[in-house]
């Protein structure tokens, strides 16, 4: 072989090593930080790059332990629920326990509505629920469903297929 040809080979060799290797310690979990629902049948996609999303353990006065999650895009769409006693990886059922009352809603500023939800719901059929479905301490994922109503005008607002994945703090 040439002296060329050689050069050519071993640059295209190193290129596709720095190509092929990558640094798993500093993973950019941007795109696969999210939260999603469809919200009176219309999806909604929340990511990092779009939104502030939250995910923080709080640990009460009392001792217990407290998930709170949230995301508000930039035009002032808020989703967040509060999950009391949290363990982990289960099934908390909304307003299951009125000791310690669980909370989702949903609210947007343009125009104004504040759509809240802490009961399990009006019959079998409808469940309003946040399932864990992993947290492995960084990592928080999971799906949500309910119905919630707002105060001022009665409306109802259904939020169905809620996912969502992101880093805790």
């Amino acid at each position: 072989m040439n002296y060329f040809t050689k050069t050519t080979v071993y640059c295209l060799f190193a290129l596709f090593l720095l190509i092929g290797c990558s640094d798993d310690d500093n993973q950019d979990f941007s795109n696969e930080i999210f939260m999603s629902a469809k919200i009176d049948g219309i999806d909604y996609r929340m990511d990092s790059k779009s939104s502030i999303l939250t995910a923080t353990r709080i640990i009460g006065p009392a001792g217990i332990l407290k998930l709170k999650v949230e995301a508000v895009t930039a035009d002032g769409q808020r989703l967040s629920f509060i999950i009391p006693k949290y363990s982990g990886q289960n099934l908390y059922m909304i307003g299951d326990n009125p000791m310690l009352p669980n909370i989702i809603e949903y609210e947007t500023a343009e125009p104004y509505g504040h759509w809240f939800c802490n009961h399990p719901g009006p019959n079998q059929v409808e469940k309003n629920y946040v399932e864990i479905i992993s947290d492995d301490g960084k990592i928080v994922q999971g799906l949500f469903n309910f119905a919630g109503q707002n105060f001022e005008d009665n409306s109802i607002r259904r939020i169905t297929d809620g996912r969502f994945r992101l880093i805790t703090d």
